[in-house]
């Protein structure tokens, strides 16, 4: 006897029983009952040279159901499952990272956003948000069904895939919708991401989407400079403000669209855009609730995919060493030296973490 407790004994006899508080997922089925063999017996005759097999332990789930059903769950608590004919325009959609579509890219941003959580815990965001686009399509309107094709796209977006930011198709994963409670400022968002994509001259920066989890996205004097740019620019489908990434692309078309319907940018709109991280997107629209609040989430399968992504353009994946903070254009930076994407993944685990 240890500290008082009973050794336990092997009871040949013993049989379990069902009850209304055995959990169901793994749940062992009774090996015995009245008139049948107990465990014990049926092994011993086992061994003597009888063909009946010793009863087996039957399991109500195999792991790969039990993994599966783990993931429903986790779905279901994104809120309700929504459709494409669900959405309206200025839905702000968060892709969420997953086994089945992730990327280097992908593991590289969820890294990055995991250490800053460690630094800020107060973070409501999702480390395992990696792209954010807007929708842009009005129920019933004609859509496009090819790249730059006639129709309103569904969504716009600045792409890794092409380089560019772009009008296109939405792609297949798993994304969380946020909305405006401001219906015409969603409206005039989508106007404005869908002028800027129009001609595909804006391109795309891989390396500054990924610096930008590492950023301060406090709304200072600098940011208040460059929403004013998004401003002038609002309405120029060769917009004229350097290169984007795409939570910076999504914001600048609300703030864009702020001063033409006359909003204050306020509340989640407050970023800089250009040091926003999807983790910090998502973070600043649920503390916002009178301005956004979750619709829930929508999966996109191959099936549901119009056509394919353009092929990739001329993007630039390289990062200015002066970034912009005096307020300068980014066409008239000096890019002093450049850095790979695959030498900043090498870097991120030494960079020092601000406060997102």
């Amino acid at each position: 006897m240890l500290n008082g407790i009973k050794p336990y004994r092997f009871d040949p006899n013993f049989s379990p029983e069902t009850t209304e508080d055995s959990c169901s997922e793994g749940q062992i089925t009774p090996s015995s009952s009245a008139g049948e063999l107990s465990g014990l017996d049926s092994f011993k005759r086992s061994r003597s040279g009888s063909s009946e097999s010793p009863p087996r332990a039957v399991y109500a789930n195999s792991r790969r159901e039990i993994s599966a059903a783990s993931q429903a769950s986790s779905v279901d608590a994104l809120g309700p499952s929504l459709a494409k004919s669900d959405l309206r325009p200025g839905d702000i959609l968060l892709l969420i990272d997953e086994a089945e579509n992730t990327t280097k890219v992908h593991r590289v941003i969820v890294f990055g956003q995991s250490l800053t959580s460690l630094a800020n815990p107060s973070n409501s965001g999702d480390s395992n948000l990696v792209h954010a686009v807007l929708w842009t399509k009005t129920p019933n309107n004609p859509g496009n069904t090819a790249p730059a094709g006639a129709g309103e796209p569904e969504i716009a977006e600045s792409s890794g895939v092409s380089g560019r930011v772009q009008g296109t198709a939405l792609r297949a994963g798993l994304y969380k919708v946020y909305r405006p409670t401001d219906e015409n400022l969603g409206d005039w968002s989508a106007q404005v991401a869908m002028g800027w994509g129009q001609d595909r001259q804006v391109e795309h920066s891989r390396a500054l989407a990924m610096l930008a989890i590492f950023h301060s996205s406090a709304f200072g004097p600098d940011a208040k400079k460059w929403a004013s740019i998004y401003a002038e620019q609002a309405f120029n489908p060769s917009p004229d403000i350097g290169q984007a990434f795409c939570t910076q692309f999504v914001l600048a078309a609300y703030q864009g669209a702020a001063s033409q319907v006359e909003t204050p940018i306020a509340g989640a709109l407050s970023l800089d855009a250009r040091r926003t991280s999807p983790r910090m997107l998502e973070h600043a629209l649920k503390s916002d609730p009178n301005a956004f609040s979750g619709k829930g989430h929508i999966r996109i399968k191959a099936e549901d995919v119009l056509y394919p992504e353009a092929p990739p353009g001329l993007g630039n994946s390289t990062i200015p060493t002066v970034l912009p903070d005096s307020g300068e254009r980014p066409d008239v930076i000096k890019q002093t030296k450049s850095i790979s994407v695959v030498e900043v993944s090498e870097l991120m685990p030494d960079q020092s973490i601000s406060s997102h």
